[in-house]
Parts: C-alpha cells; structure tokens; sequence
C-alpha cells in the first residue's frame, strides 16, 4: 500500500443512530413471541445501505443540491451493525444538511414503524470505511447518545427517544448563509430551549392546497386530506404502543414522548378542520 493510500483519521460531521427497544424486541423473536427474524432484519432496512455512497456519487446531493460542498458524493459513509449505524459526510454547508436530512428519514422511518430511535449528531475526527470506522468523533456520539436529555419533562426523565445535535454542529448551521439550509434544518429540527433534535413529527400534517389565480377552495377535497393525515397518525400511534413493554417503566416513559406529541399532532388535525369549516 502506497503512503497515499494509508487510512488516515478526518476531520467530518458523524451521527450515531440506535434503536431504543431492542433488545425486548430480540427477545420476543427467539421465543417466538413477537416479530420474525426476517421481519427484524426488515425494519433494520429503515437505517439505509451501503450503497447511499454511490448515489450520492451519481447523483450529487439530494437535499439543497445548489448548496456549498467539497465532493458531489459528500464524503458519506454508512456502516450498520445490529440495532445501531454510524452515518458521516465531509464538513461543508451540505454535508451538514444532507447528514440531517438522512437522520431525519432514518427517525421518520422508524416511526412509521412504531419504533423510536435516538441518537447524537456532531463534528470531529473519525476514519470511516465500508467496513470499519474508527475515531473520537464515533465515541463522542456514541457516549452522549445514552445521555440525550431534550425535552425532558423532569429531572428523571433521562434517555428521552430523539436524535440530538450537538451544539459545535448547530452552530456551524447558524452560522451558514444558505436560504435552502436555513429552511430544510428548520422544517426538520426542533429546539426546547437548550438544544436541537431532529423532530419528525411536525411533518404529520395536512398543508392546504390553494392552486393557481382563480382556483375554487374544495372543503370535501382537504377534510379528506386531512383525515388521511389523521388515520395515518392513528396508526403510527397504535404501532408504537403494540411495541411498548408495560412492565418496564422506564421503556413507557420514553414511549410517552412519542405519544404525546401524536396527540398535539392529532390536535392539529381537529384545528384543521376548523379552519375548512370556517373557508367553506
């Protein structure tokens, strides 16, 4: 191997990503309670594939394709094991959003599944392969993913089931003179004052649709819409509470979170409503 083909440590946003629930889930396989292995190995799909690095390569960015960025591929890499996935890219205005934008399926993924998932997103030095990585910035995100605290509804609510990004990261974002990466992280992050995670949820619901100069506002059109906003939530809801484990208190008060913020969603649903019966 030539000196310049020696694997070196770079310096790239890296975000760790795990299920919460695992092991239960795991559990109930083996004994033939729950879920098949192969329908396991299905839902892990939700965490991507390899080969994301040769579409990005193809194809370039596909989240503020025009934004700032050193290799149309990025730099990403993607490497699952078992429940969890390290994810990188290079350090550029779209590497950082593309990295939030693949979280933000990731999250999405899983719960439409009824699965939560957490994890931590920051910058630093990692040497990252399709078959290893290596590096302080893996350990950084990996140690902080147990101790994600946002939203927290008391002092014991700890491990609360979101992606966090660390604050080195939302600071470069900030800082980023971008009107696509100012909009993209907004619509897929929220804060609770302290920090930043990657929030799915605000996308279950209904947009109203006005067309074009002289358009005709369709109530029974967006009532219908917007109960299939309400049915898909619902459904989301009842898996993730089939996945809940009653008995563990601490897997509930992690469950709760999701739960409650379904129910603000489905509260959004009924105020929609409002709003059609009010224009028609």
């Amino acid at each position: 191997m030539s000196e310049h083909n020696l694997p070196e440590f770079k310096e790239k946003f890296v975000a760790f990503v795990d299920i919460l629930g695992f092991k239960d889930l795991v559990k109930n396989s083996e004994s033939g309670n729950g879920l098949t292995l192969n329908q396991i190995l299905e839902l892990l799909k939700n965490f991507g594939a390899k080969n994301e690095r040769q579409m990005y390569g193809s194809y370039g960015p596909s989240i503020c394709p025009n934004s700032q960025r050193i290799k149309d591929d990025l730099d990403f890499q993607l490497l699952q094991i078992s429940d969890c996935v390290v994810i990188s890219t290079e350090i550029s205005p779209a590497g950082a959003i593309n990295l939030i934008n693949f979280c933000w399926n990731i999250s999405m993924k899983f719960l439409q599944s009824g699965l939560l998932c957490r994890g931590h997103i920051t910058r630093g030095l990692i040497y990252h392969s399709d078959e290893q990585f290596i590096g302080t910035a893996y350990q950084n995100a990996c140690d902080a993913e147990s101790k994600v605290a946002l939203f927290q509804r008391d002092s014991n609510d700890t491990g609360t089931p979101f992606i966090e990004i660390d604050k080195i990261f939302s600071q470069y974002v900030k800082d980023i003179d971008d009107p696509c990466i100012n909009k993209m992280f907004h619509r897929m992050t929220r804060s609770d004052g302290d920090g930043i995670a990657i929030f799915p949820f605000q996308s279950l619901q209904h947009s109203f649709s006005f067309g074009g100069s002289g358009s005709v506002f369709n109530a029974d059109s967006e009532r219908e819409a917007n109960e299939n906003i309400r049915k898909w939530i619902q459904t989301i809801k009842e898996k993730v509470i089939f996945f809940s484990n009653p008995s563990n208190p601490r897997a509930m008060r992690k469950i709760e979170h999701y739960i409650a913020v379904l129910d603000e969603q489905l509260a959004v649903c009924d105020e929609a409503d409002e709003i059609i019966n009010r224009m028609s």
